[in-house]
């Protein structure tokens, strides 16, 4: 059994977060003297600290989850997105608690041992990483059967891998180009996601994330 997935994740929504960022920028090193540094840091340190922050979305140490599409083999994808002022801890516990249903509810009666079931992503294993990690961190326990950080490439499937190898990179829409599968990427990319969450727009990420799902499936069945 297959499983499908994507995540969509923003920067960190903690008070202060930017501030702390602010904190520690400092002027290029050529700069030396008091007012030429004054002058750069009022010019230039609100948008340095801006930038970090937002780049802190790929770093689960700094952002958090909020949308997860998947699908179990070929079933419709479905989508959990965490509005404003909900928990990202809701968010995985209701994810986790999906998985675990949909697995039992697979088991052939009378059978106690749980059902294998392979994630599949692309780029899994920071995906893969990326959620259990927030886990860990809002002290959610993930579902049964799923990849630890330093598991093998047995234990999950990456369309990314699959095409280009364990050393070299290929995003989903020119691995979907390459396919002849529909680009999952219209006006919307993963940099435009927590703008489109600020502005409340939770179905225009849900479909975006529920197609990433379906573009990567189709991938992965051609390749396979």
């Amino acid at each position: 059994m297959n499983l499908f997935f994507d995540i969509e994740t923003i920067p960190s929504q903690k008070p202060g977060v930017i501030d702390e960022i602010r904190a520690t920028i400092k002027p290029p090193a050529t700069y030396k003297k008091p007012e030429s540094i004054a002058e750069w840091m009022a010019e230039h340190a609100d948008a340095v600290a801006q930038e970090k922050y937002r780049e802190g979305a790929l770093d689960a140490s700094r952002g958090e989850v909020i949308s997860i599409a998947w699908a179990f083999d070929d079933q419709s994808p479905r989508c959990l997105i965490r509005i404003k002022d909900e928990s990202e801890a809701g968010l995985l516990t209701a994810f986790w608690r999906h998985i675990d249903d949909h697995v039992e509810e697979c088991l052939p009666a009378g059978v106690f041992i749980r059902q294998d079931y392979k994630p599949i992503a692309h780029y899994a294993a920071w995906d893969i990483g990326f959620l259990r990690r927030r886990s860990w961190c809002n002290m959610v326990l993930p579902a049964q059967g799923w990849p630890r950080i330093t598991s093998s490439f047995r234990d999950f499937g990456c369309t990314m891998t699959e095409w280009a190898g364990i050393r070299d990179r290929i995003s989903l829409a020119r691995l979907c180009a390459a396919l002849g599968v529909e680009s999952p990427k219209g006006d919307m990319d993963g940099s435009k996601v927590y703008d489109a969450w600020l502005a409340g727009e939770y179905d225009r990420i849900s479909e975006y994330n529920r197609a990433d799902v379906i573009a990567m499936r189709e991938c992965w069945h051609r390749m396979k």
